[in-house]
């Protein structure tokens, strides 16, 4: 009887090897495919902060032209009203004009304005 349940014992100390080796085998794998999974998130995220990154500059760098045009169309138009106001004078006869200061525009060249037509 001795040995017998000795027997029993190695052959439940087979199957218990077995089934380690089988869950250490079934743990390299999914140790395996969760880093080929993680590799394959981390290089999707670096490549959506990227590409934010660029987006972000892009439009950064609209906002400095609209903030530039602007402020040209703002110079503009005020030196346009600066010219009305001498020209509503100049009608009415008053000899001095009330002098503002000297603002110059440079002129404004972007592809979504339309240009002026003079008839």
């Amino acid at each position: 009887m001795n040995v017998m349940s000795l027997s029993d014992q190695v052959s439940r100390l087979v199957a218990e090897n077995q089934n380690l080796r089988v869950k250490v085998e079934n743990d390299g794998k999914t140790i395996h495919l969760m880093r080929s999974q993680y590799d394959a998130l981390a290089s999707s995220v670096n490549r959506e902060r990227d590409r934010l990154h660029r987006e972000i500059q892009d439009l950064k760098i609209e906002r400095d032209q609209s903030l530039r045009a602007f402020k040209e169309i703002d110079t503009t138009l005020l030196q346009a009203a600066d010219l009305i106001m001498q020209a509503m004078r100049a009608r009415q006869g008053v000899e001095i004009p009330e002098e503002l200061p000297n603002r110059t525009a440079k002129p404004v060249v972007d592809a979504r304005i339309p240009t002026p037509r003079i008839n």
